[in-house]
């Protein structure tokens, strides 16, 4: 995906493309990362979203965070999150150490 409206020269290695990422590729990294596949498909979709909606802070740069918190553990990748409660307006999620 390329930028129409690339950031400040002074960010800009004219010899590398400017954009925003891909989500294949962002998939690819997180699966190889030990995230699960479905997942990674979600998660690399909505952080380019994020890229392309102005919130760099939310996008492709969290990719390695995420890598380094699924390699430490701090992340359970293993785990799936469960409802404990449920309302008619509320629900307790346990997350357990889930990615979002």
């Amino acid at each position: 995906m390329t930028s129409a409206v690339p950031p400040p020269d002074h960010w800009i290695d004219p010899d590398v493309p400017w954009h925003y990422g891909d989500p294949l590729r962002e998939q690819r990294l997180l699966a190889a990362g030990g995230m699960p596949a479905e997942d990674a498909t979600l998660v690399a979709q909505l952080i380019v979203r994020g890229e392309l909606r102005g919130y760099p802070g939310h996008g492709v740069i969290r990719v390695n965070p995420y890598l380094n918190w699924i390699k430490d553990g701090t992340y359970q990748v293993k785990e799936r999150p469960a409802i404990e409660r449920e309302g008619k307006l509320t629900a307790v999620v346990d997350g357990k150490h889930y990615i979002g």
